[in-house]
């Protein structure tokens, strides 16, 4: 079962040693009898880069529990009263915050996207939900919450969630979860990868953080 093209993610990470990984999928891939890929994306360039014969992989999507993903306006009031932000726009990043490409997607949200969001209107707040959240990082509209027990009750809190990625591999489930609650998302190219064309097109796709912001800031009803 083929989640992520491993040394992709590994290189896109910046790890030197991401060929011996590609060296060792490349073994593995010609061994085995049947690959499952949970992307088109992905089946395609497993077929490139490792030359495989088509027919040796099968696609088989990722799919969400919708029993657990889904609207829920009693989640989204408690949350936001939890949080304090009841009158608030809230934008919602989340995932494991010491894993690389969260990493860097956090570090853009507080250096580029936040401050500009900020100058344009102080209603918008940004949620970021994850364990290892950072100490060091200070700013008036953005709150870490650490590692949360649902998800799901967050995502719903929120109004928007962005994927601001820049490296990384795979689906991001992430997007798909947050789609099944109803939420509008906006992502930078890297991030919708591996999501399927019909479902891209419910995102927003912007690379560039000054108009990445001023996405933000036209949603605000």
């Amino acid at each position: 079962h083929e989640q992520n093209i491993e040394f992709l993610r590994f290189k896109r990470m910046g790890k030197w040693w991401w060929l011996f990984m590609y060296l060792y999928e490349l073994i593995v891939y010609h061994m085995v009898d049947k690959i499952l890929c949970i992307s088109e994306t992905d089946k395609t360039y497993a077929a490139d880069a490792f030359k495989i014969n088509q027919k040796k992989l099968q696609y088989s999507p990722y799919v969400v529990d919708v029993s657990r993903f889904k609207q829920d306006i009693v989640a989204r009031n408690n949350i936001r009263k939890l949080l304090g932000f009841t009158n608030f726009f809230i934008v919602l990043f989340f995932g494991p915050l010491d894993y690389k490409p969260n990493t860097e997607a956090l570090e853009i949200i507080y250096q580029k996207i936040a401050p500009e969001v900020y100058k344009k209107n102080e209603n918008i707040k940004f949620v970021i939900a994850g364990k290892n959240p950072p100490k060091n990082m200070q700013i008036s509209n953005i709150t870490c919450t650490g590692m949360v027990e649902k998800i799901e009750d967050y995502i719903n809190a929120s109004d928007l969630v962005i994927v601001p990625l820049l490296s990384g591999g795979g689906v991001r489930t992430k997007i798909l979860e947050s789609l099944a609650c109803g939420k509008p998302v906006i992502s930078t190219s890297i991030g919708a990868e591996g999501i399927d064309k019909e479902k891209q097109k419910k995102l927003i796709l912007v690379d560039d953080w000054q108009m990445f912001s001023q996405k933000i800031v036209s949603l605000v009803i």
